[in-house]
């Protein structure tokens, strides 16, 4: 029987290698801050090239009628219309 000091009936431990950081590689994924700046560089040079632009000349508007409206007033031809309402169209007369 042995004792538990015993140093032959121990196992050692593995060896294991010390894990070492990965490499720094530039990532594949775009630098979305890099194309903020440069979409916001482009809408500033072109907000400032149309300031610097003359101003568009409206349109022309044509006149308007400005006249009262007024209602035409509808004369019925009274040779066709039957008898009665001949008689009724001279009395509203």
């Amino acid at each position: 029987m042995t004792t538990p000091t015993d140093q032959a009936t121990v196992p050692t431990p593995a060896a294991t290698p010390e894990p070492s950081p990965a490499p720094a590689t530039p990532s594949a994924a775009p630098d979305q801050l890099g194309e903020l700046i440069a979409g916001m560089s482009a809408l500033r040079a072109e907000l400032a090239a149309l300031k610097a632009a003359p101003a568009p000349t409206p349109a022309p508007v044509p006149t308007t009628d400005q006249s009262k409206p007024t209602i035409t007033p509808i004369t019925p031809d009274l040779s066709t219309l039957p008898p009665l309402a001949r008689m009724a169209a001279g009395y509203r007369r």
